[in-house]
């Protein structure tokens, strides 16, 4: 929110933010630097932040002469070329990986012996192969779901936080959270947004006390539960990140080209999101080489006999989940397990085993 009856490049005195803001604190006075606040600030009931904005520089008009001498053949060389920026404001080129198959022959033979296949997915959120990786000498290191929930210690912080809000009486926390779920805040319809903003307008003193008053059991130093919550699980992540890093050098040596499927989806019920462009993004920032496979059709192609055949086989394996017990089948269909067509191969190939073959080498898996 913006502080009332400050208009643009006035000076902020305590006749117009005193009432709200202390002028004098050390975090709103400029700095040398040239960042000046303007009044504009933004809270979420917890913390506040202060935006301060630079001071404008004034445009001299020596470039101007200096350039207007040089020829027009001239003047691109001298053009400062900006990369295009996104809605969040970093540019595209943070995001671009370049391809593996667009690669040439002479790169890929340096990379030889030290590429890494990862599949990205949402139970093993990476599966790493080494291209050298066999049956009876297999190469592979797994990143799953729960190794992540262990290192980030999210089952412990939600248990934490649904233990607090039993501490409340009769569950008001719980119902006062369930009655502002069952309205839309972002619908445009008039008569729905306005129930919304009823029952926000409901819950919203409980609530606020619990999510900025709650502190911690602790009896010698007491702190906000919420903020220290939030703190950790930011730094847990970073830790999980650095671990993930290190794990890979101990697997696959300390320089290895990671060559990650460019496939992702969105989030999915009970799952969290493939993590694609933030992981790719993670692993370069940690000292990796990323590259990109194109995974267009990938599932029906047969490492093999090198033709597109492969199938889904009508293969029933034991039930692998144990709960619930109730209603549960014996046997499901093996999703993950492909079949070849071809009668000259007619082999069993894993499905999270089979990008080696995009880079020439041998099949990763056969069955």
């Amino acid at each position: 929110w913006f502080l009332g009856g400050i208009k643009k490049g006035q000076k902020l005195t305590n006749d117009l933010g005193g009432e709200v803001l202390d002028i004098n604190c050390r975090a709103i006075k400029s700095k040398q630097g040239g960042k000046v606040f303007e009044g504009l600030v933004q809270t979420d009931g917890v913390s506040i932040s202060i935006f301060k904005k630079c001071k404008a520089k004034k445009k001299t008009n020596n470039t101007t002469d200096q350039t207007s001498n040089i020829k027009t053949h001239d003047t691109a060389s001298i053009v400062k070329t900006k990369m295009p920026k996104t809605k969040k404001g970093r540019s595209k080129g943070e995001f671009e990986f370049e391809y593996i198959e667009s690669i040439d022959q002479d790169k890929l033979c340096v990379m030889e012996g030290n590429c890494v296949l990862i599949d990205p997915g949402r139970g093993d959120l990476l599966f790493c192969m080494h291209e050298y990786s066999s049956i009876g000498n297999p190469w592979l290191f797994r990143f799953t779901r729960n190794h992540k929930a262990k290192l980030t210690r999210s089952t412990k912080f939600r248990k934490i936080l649904e233990a607090a809000k039993k501490m409340y009486p009769d569950n008001t926390i719980i119902e006062a959270e369930q009655r502002l779920a069952k309205v839309s805040y972002t619908t445009v319809a008039p008569d729905e947004f306005k129930k919304f903003i009823e029952v926000q307008a409901e819950v919203w003193p409980l609530l606020n006390k619990f999510y900025s008053c709650t502190q911690t059991n602790s009896t010698t130093n007491k702190k906000l539960l919420h903020q220290q919550l939030r703190l950790a699980a930011y730094l847990n992540s970073q830790r999980a990140d650095h671990t993930l890093a290190n794990l890979i050098r101990e697997q696959f040596g300390l320089d290895p080209v990671l060559v990650l499927g460019n496939w992702s989806a969105a989030m999915c019920k009970y799952h969290e999101p493939i993590r694609g462009v933030g992981m790719r993004s993670m692993l370069r920032k940690h000292g990796f080489k990323v590259y990109l496979l194109d995974e267009f059709r990938t599932s029906t192609f047969c490492p093999g006999c090198c033709e597109d055949r492969v199938v889904h086989p009508e293969e029933l394996v034991p039930n692998p989940r144990l709960y619930p017990k109730e209603n549960r089948r014996e046997y499901v269909t093996c999703h993950g397990l492909l079949m070849c067509q071809n009668k000259k191969c007619v082999e069993y190939v894993a499905n999270n085993m089979k990008p080696a073959n995009h880079l020439g080498k041998e099949p990763a898996a056969r069955f």
